[in-house]
This record gives structure tokens, sequence and C-alpha cells, in this order.
């Protein structure tokens, strides 16, 4: 290990499964060793890997390792003209049913 990373503790990092779930914290940059500077509280510094990089990586405390970022979620696909018509009559149906109440 021939690199330092910055941990910001108050930034948690997510895996955007269902339900999200925190499962590590920020680094917030990484230094060759020997480049450290002074951090207030609650910053800290941790010995890393010389392939970690801040963007791509996140610190997981508790396994002390670093190891690289869950993926962004995936949207679902904008439903069609078609879907979104078929929604609109089941709608228009319900509230006419509504209405001869």
């Amino acid at each position: 290990m021939t690199q330092q990373a910055l941990i910001s503790p108050n930034e948690p990092v997510y895996n955007y499964a269902t339900p999200p779930a925190q499962i590590g914290l920020r680094i917030a940059q990484t230094v060759p060793d020997g480049d450290e500077f002074p951090v207030a509280d609650p910053l800290y510094w941790v010995p890393c890997a010389d392939d970690v990089d801040a963007s791509t990586y996140y610190w997981n405390g508790s396994a002390a390792v670093v190891k690289p970022a869950p993926p962004a979620p995936v949207s679902p696909p904008k439903p069609t003209l078609e879907e979104l018509q078929a929604q609109l009559a089941a709608l228009s149906a319900q509230i006419s049913a509504l209405g001869a109440n």
C-alpha cells in the first residue's frame, strides 16, 4: 500500500438496491504516502491500495478494506404511448364508475 485515503465519515455511501442500505463512507481524496496533510475532525486518513480512486471507491470501515463503489440505480423504462392510453382508459372507467354510484 503506497497511498492514503481521506475518509469523510459524514458522507455515507449507499447501495441503491431496494431498500437502500448504507454500505460505507465516502473517500474524499487519495494521496501518495507521505503527502498527507492535517485535516479537521471528523476526517481521517487510512492506508489504501495504489489503484484506489476517490470517485469510484468507498471505505467499508467494518471490514477495513476499500472496495469498488456499487453502480447507480437503473431507471425503469418509460411507458409507451399505448401503455399510457390504456392506463388513462382504465382510470376513466374507474372515475365513471364512481360517478354512477
